[in-house]
């Protein structure tokens, strides 16, 4: 059964790296829930259908995927651009399912996969 997520990432500021905290590279998402069941992968898209993770933001995604409950990890891919674009700095994830939700503190740099537990 599926069911609609809400990903809230708080992109950093970059402080901590040169070149800032966002980008334009794809970036994906997988939940392992409780139990240890698995979602498919998902783009993370804005409301305009476009893969700008601007520095600074805080960026809401809502996704349809496969109901794991609120999620005991969450992973990220970032997929590069031809333009060497293969990272992506957060400070935190926040993951709504209804009216659940959990943060996740990350304050690292995402390269081309990442794993992160509550």
């Amino acid at each position: 059964m599926k069911t609609t997520y809400n990903i809230s990432v708080k992109i950093s500021d970059g402080h901590k790296v040169a070149g800032g905290g966002g980008g334009t590279a794809t970036v994906e998402a997988q939940f392992v829930g409780e139990n240890g069941a698995i979602t498919e992968w998902v783009t993370l898209v804005d409301s305009l259908f476009r893969y700008n993770h601007a520095q600074e933001s805080t960026e809401n995604f809502d996704v349809e995927m496969q109901d794991v409950g609120i999620p005991s990890i969450i992973r990220f891919r970032v997929i590069g651009t031809p333009f060497g674009e293969n990272s992506w700095i957060c400070d935190y994830v926040v993951v709504k399912r209804g009216s659940e939700s959990k943060v996740f503190p990350v304050d690292s740099i995402v390269y081309d996969l990442a794993r992160f537990l509550s």
